[in-house]
């Protein structure tokens, strides 16, 4: 559970000593909503590990087999979130959040595409951006 840190009047100084400091992610708060957040180091440096890494010709390949895979998914997997890795299902769960933490604590942080199998496999629409008139 993040530590929340409230808006107030005066500045706040976070005591670098404190338990939560490095341990737990603490949650900035500016009227009520989340601005920032201070997460452990470690998980900092995995987060750019994976922003460097992502490849989006791998997620679109993971896109094109899950729309390959999908009429099979019907049958097998249909209202659950699929994993898709490598050409296969590499895992399903009914909660996309708990299968996002499972595979990405399996197989690392790497593009996996994951998405619920639903009669319409999801479609992607590319449109060109806006006209402007003469």
């Amino acid at each position: 559970m993040p530590h929340i840190i409230r808006e107030v009047q005066a500045s706040y100084t976070v005591n670098l000593n404190d338990e939560a400091v490095g341990r737990e992610t603490i949650i900035l708060q500016r009227d009520g909503k989340p601005v920032a957040a201070v997460v452990p180091y470690d998980e900092y440096e995995s987060l750019l590990t994976f922003k460097k890494s992502f490849d989006h010709t791998a997620f679109q390949r993971g896109h094109d087999d899950f729309l390959r895979l999908h009429p099979s998914l019907l049958k097998t997997h249909k209202g659950q979130w699929v994993a898709v890795l490598d050409g296969k299902v590499a895992d399903s769960d009914l909660n996309q959040w708990a299968l996002a933490e499972r595979v990405y604590r399996q197989f690392g942080y790497r593009p996996i595409y994951m998405a619920q199998v639903l009669d319409q496999p999801i479609r992607t629409v590319e449109m060109g951006g806006p006209a402007a008139e003469r």
